[in-house]
């Protein structure tokens, strides 16, 4: 698998250093994917099916995230998920909202080469 690139962080209480990944392939968003619906279930109450959520679902799924996109707490890369449940509660929520932008696809990736940027260079130098 390619090389990602990575990002820091630093919470706002505290000031954990918290290392992100600033993509995640499709395989990583299946695990997240499936990690929230493995909470969903169904009831049957006599003939109707009732969809039943698991109190853990978004949990699970929140947990899950974190797992696939973050690399290090404070330099360890082990056990990420509890260091960051430990964090105070402002810390995590800063995190998690971190987490969620990576995961939404919304953290930019910089472009070595990206047609772009050669169409802005060649347009700036036929306009000379």
């Amino acid at each position: 698998m390619e090389d990602r690139e990575t990002f820091e962080i630093v919470t706002p209480v505290k000031g954990h250093v918290v290392v992100l990944r600033s993509w995640i392939t499709g395989r990583e968003s299946q695990k997240i994917d499936g990690a929230m619906f493995r909470g969903v279930g169904t009831s049957q109450d006599g003939k109707k099916l009732t969809p039943k959520l698991s109190e853990s679902m978004l949990a699970d799924q929140e947990n899950a995230s974190i797992e696939v996109v973050v690399v290090s707490v404070d330099g360890k890369d082990n056990d990420v998920v509890n260091s960051i449940l430990n964090m105070r509660a402002k810390d995590y929520s800063f995190v998690v909202a971190e987490v969620a932008k990576v995961v939404d696809g919304d953290v930019p990736e910089k472009k070595e080469n990206s047609s772009e940027t050669s169409t802005t260079k060649s347009s700036l130098e036929t306009s000379k």
